[in-house]
């Protein structure tokens, strides 16, 4: 082999272990996580933050995952019981994530996100559940959603007090369901069907007592409209009364008036007829047509002669 050809290949040699040397020399630490360099099975106790960062060939950087997690799979059908001893179950959710400033103390402990999780995270959940069931005295207070709370605030507080040192933080506590023992479920349902049927009678009176209170208002509306037109018809009835009145007075005072003035002639004719005794004579006279009687009686007869008929001369 040619010396040419020697140094060709010496220098693609130096120049991939220059390429993997420099490599080697710098890490990224990607977002939401922390970095833990471990150099020759020593782990430092300095974390090292998202970005780019330089280090010594040898030297490993493991990645901790510090971003929000939700656990559930393992709480699901989870033990609970009440001081009545009865069994029930639950499904809960834990959000949690690393504390980045423990992470490289985590990774030493537990090895990282999986171990803080196995080792501390689930098994003290699982324990403050069956812990916290017991304040609550009877099974079927599960269901109220002011024990659920407080159950969850109960686990939740704890969870922060005993984990906070582990490097984990608790952000929240979530019941998702709960399972009760069936004689109680059983039970619960009738009494729900039975509050059901107490909520459907008390619609079915509150309807009714609206209906009669429609129909009273209804009847005073109609008595007030007949008071009113009983009203009017009693103004109506006085009024025509009284034109009557008026017209009685005022046709009996015009008779009264004429009686006056009849009785005041009659008074002043016969007057007359004392002062003028041929007074008499002159009204004949004046009612006198002109013409002459066309019967008679004769003189100390009683035979009535038909003047009309007499021969004319």
């Amino acid at each position: 082999m040619k010396s040419s050809q020697i140094k060709s290949i010496a220098a693609v040699v130096v120049l991939v272990i220059a390429v993997i040397t420099g490599t080697s020399c710098f890490t990224t630490v990607e977002g939401g996580h922390k970095g833990v360099a471990i150099t020759f099975g020593n782990i430092s106790d300095q974390e090292l933050d998202e970005g780019f960062h330089f280090k010594a060939p040898w030297t490993k950087v493991i990645s901790i995952d510090c971003k929000n997690q939700a656990e559930s799979d393992s709480f699901k059908d989870v033990t609970l019981k009440a001081r009545d001893q009865l069994t029930s179950r639950v499904d809960i959710t834990v959000n949690w994530r690393v504390d980045g400033n423990f992470a490289a103390e985590a990774y030493r402990e537990t090895g990282g996100l999986e171990g803080l999780r196995d080792k501390y995270l689930i098994p003290k959940t699982r324990s403050l559940i069956r812990e916290e069931g017991k304040s609550v005295e009877r099974s079927e207070d599960f269901f109220s959603s002011d024990v659920q709370i407080a159950l969850q605030d109960g686990i939740l507080t704890k969870l922060k007090e005993t984990l906070s040192d582990k490097g984990i933080i608790i952000e929240a506590v979530l019941f998702r369901n709960i399972e009760l023992p069936p004689s109680i479920e059983r039970g619960i349902n009738a009494k729900k069907e039975m509050q059901q049927e107490a909520e459907r009678a008390e619609a079915t009176l509150l309807k009714f007592e609206t209906d009669q209170k429609q129909k009273v208002a209804q009847a005073k509306a109609e008595l007030e409209a007949a008071k009113t037109e009983q009203e009017r018809r009693m103004v109506q009835a006085d009024a025509k009364a009284y034109e009557i009145e008026a017209e009685a007075k005022a046709k009996a005072r015009s008779i009264e008036l004429e009686g006056q003035a009849r009785a005041k002639a009659i008074a002043l004719e016969g007057e007359a007829l004392r002062d003028n005794p041929n007074l008499v004579d002159l009204r004949k006279a004046e009612k006198w047509d002109g013409k002459l009687p066309t019967t008679m009686f004769g003189a100390g007869q009683d035979v009535m002669i038909d003047l009309s008929k007499t021969p004319k001369k």
